[in-house]
């Protein structure tokens, strides 16, 4: 009975001895930003509007995302932000934002608040676009135009 008592004890005392500790996920230092050829994305703090949604403490935090395209003007332009959740292959999205066939003219998108979950590992960002529109043939059929895409990952500390 006393060896029985003498290892819970030890039990007890190496589980509140140890560190466990739940920690939230969150870019570190904002803004942070990617750029390729094409694109330049920064990530920054959330546009500080009553009328968008605020993070949660431990549960969501909120950012903004700039897109600018570096080159010519683009068609058809999609964002998406996906979260990654435990390394896993498979990504959770968290916005679309869709412009059909039109040209982006200003050559700049902004997001001004996405949520991302505090256990997310880190974001991916895909920029899709067309470098022209659909043409149409004289019957009536529409051809597209050739669809490009870039990915851009995020990690959260």
């Amino acid at each position: 009975m006393r060896k029985i008592t003498v290892v819970l004890f030890c039990m007890v005392c190496f589980i509140f001895s140890s560190n466990i500790l739940a920690k939230a996920s969150s870019f570190s230092n904002l803004p942070m930003s990617k750029s390729s050829e094409h694109w330049h994305l920064k990530i920054d703090k959330a546009d500080d509007d009553p009328r968008l949604s605020k993070p949660k403490p431990g549960v969501i935090n909120t950012y903004s995302l700039d897109v600018k395209n570096l080159g010519e003007d683009v068609y058809n332009l999609d964002v998406d932000i996906y979260s990654n959740f435990n390394d896993s292959k498979t990504l959770r999205g968290n916005m679309d934002a869709l412009e059909t066939e039109k040209a982006v003219t200003t050559n700049e998108c902004h997001f001004p608040n996405f949520p991302v979950s505090v256990k997310a590992k880190g974001i991916t960002v895909i920029v899709t676009w067309q470098e022209d529109l659909p043409k149409t043939l004289e019957n009536s059929q529409k051809i597209h135009a050739r669809k490009y895409k870039e990915i851009f990952v995020f990690d959260q500390k």
